[in-house]
């Protein structure tokens, strides 16, 4: 595996993928990634690699972001989660204990914890409704053109802009022909 190490001048360790975009040259003249939460980078060939944060690490890492948002009332729940989706899950929960140790807002590292790690429940019940959708849209489509492209069609739009297309067909005349 090839690793390379690119120093920061804020010393804390952030795993990225081999793909960097933006970056640029901190005050200090080290080599700076944007969205690096003031932290510095380890390049592993091959994606993220986030286990393994020592407590030093994650209290330099918490520690970067406040400063990039300048004090803890200024920091955001984005800011926070894209500093935690490079870690475990422990480690993140970790993160968010000293941040809000540090005086950092209890429920924007609720908010961020909910970004990096979002629950299956949501996205399982969201793929149901949507499978759903789909299947009532394309019956509508059916019934009203009696044509399976339009049945297709209306498929296709029902999976993947719901609720927005099962309310165009009620409102069409839920499979009530032209």
């Amino acid at each position: 595996m090839l690793t390379t190490t690119l120093s920061h001048d804020h010393g804390v360790p952030v795993n990225t993928g081999t793909q960097l975009v933006g970056t640029r040259t901190s005050p200090g003249g080290m080599p700076h990634l944007d969205g690096c939460m003031g932290c510095s980078a380890t390049l592993m060939d091959g994606g993220l690699f986030g286990l393994g944060q020592s407590e030093d690490q994650l209290q330099a890492t918490a520690d970067g972001i406040i400063r990039e948002a300048g004090d803890t009332f200024m920091v955001s729940s984005i800011a926070i989660a894209a500093a935690m989706t490079v870690l475990d899950k422990k480690a993140a929960q970790r993160l968010g204990q000293i941040l809000i140790a540090k005086g950092v807002d209890a429920d924007k590292v609720a908010d961020a914890m909910k970004r990096a790690f979002p629950t299956r429940a949501g996205r399982g019940i969201w793929g149901v409704l949507s499978t759903v959708s789909a299947a009532a849209c394309a019956y509508h489509g059916y019934k009203r053109n009696e044509s399976i492209g339009w049945a297709v069609w209306w498929f296709i739009a029902g999976g993947l802009f719901f609720p927005i297309t099962p309310v165009i067909a009620v409102a069409q005349g839920f499979g009530k022909p032209k």
